[in-house]
């Protein structure tokens, strides 16, 4: 800009030296005349050229203000949602109703992410801990229904945290149970007999778990025959509760096995039946 306008000036100066300059120099002077109109025009071309630039680029600067508004903006943005986020992080939520027993932590000082940070008994469901091994874990799952034996009578529950790695002390798995406790039958530290369901037989024989015994040849029961004489039967046994254990094969309808008394028997010794 600052260029064209001397370039204007420049010439507008020599066009008017030239108009008054003496009529003895009419001739040369006409030529020069042109020439200086000429320059003149070209410069005034320049100079408003370079002003109409100079327009537009003050003109573009409100574009250039708003996007870099529209920059501060998203980065104002950006830091309140970050800031946001870390406050959410420093907020620690009950997840069930009920009464706070115990705070672990205090404030401005460290505590281990292990360790809980509040304990709180809830009367409406309580959690049972419990530990399996390694021979069973594959067999148990989130969501199963187990049993709680406890003082309070059987109570029904649902298995709703089973840990990836054992104890690297004791190699068993913990696994959490959720039992209900509508009617305030619970109370936290009791010990409970959790019952897990870890396979299904349908339409299978049974006996009582005392019935079989086993040695180095494998598992056998005794049976009696119509002498009231105690035979040796080996069989073959299957999956088990507490209570009793499955019978795969061995053992024939119309049998009777002697269920309990039998640590002194041996095959062929005849024995009592009591009712």
């Amino acid at each position: 800009m600052d260029t064209a306008e001397i370039s204007y000036e420049a010439a507008l100066s020599t066009y008017k030296d030239m108009l008054n300059q003496t009529p003895v120099t009419v001739g040369v002077t006409k030529a020069q005349l042109e020439s200086a109109s000429r320059a003149l025009d070209q410069a005034r071309l320049a100079y408003d050229s370079a002003r109409a630039s100079l327009d537009i680029a003050k003109d573009s600067t409100l574009p250039a203000s708003a996007e870099l508004s529209r920059l501060q903006y998203e980065q104002a943005l950006s830091a309140y949602e970050s800031a946001a986020r870390q406050l959410l992080y420093s907020r620690t939520t009950a997840p069930c109703d009920g009464v706070v027993t115990s705070v672990n932590v205090k404030v401005n000082e460290p505590f281990s992410p292990s360790a809980p940070a509040v304990t709180i008994s809830s009367s409406q469901s309580m959690t049972a801990t419990l530990a399996v091994t390694d021979a069973y874990i594959d067999f148990i799952k989130v969501g199963d229904s187990v049993t709680a034996q406890t003082s309070e009578g059987n109570i029904p529950g649902i298995i709703t945290e089973i840990s990836p790695e054992p104890n690297p002390v004791t190699g068993l798995y913990s696994i959490k149970v959720e039992l209900p406790n509508t009617e305030n039958l619970l109370k936290a530290g009791m010990t409970a007999r959790i019952a897990i369901v870890t396979s299904r037989s349908e339409d299978t024989w049974v006996l009582p778990l005392g019935a079989v015994n086993y040695d180095s040849e494998g598992s056998y029961v005794y049976i009696i025959d119509e002498d009231n004489t105690a035979h040796r039967l080996n069989v073959t046994t299957g999956i088990y509760n507490t209570e009793y254990i499955e019978i795969l094969s061995g053992m024939e309808p119309g049998m009777t096995v002697i269920t309990s008394g039998h640590p002194m028997l041996a095959d062929g010794i005849g024995v009592i039946i009591s009712q």
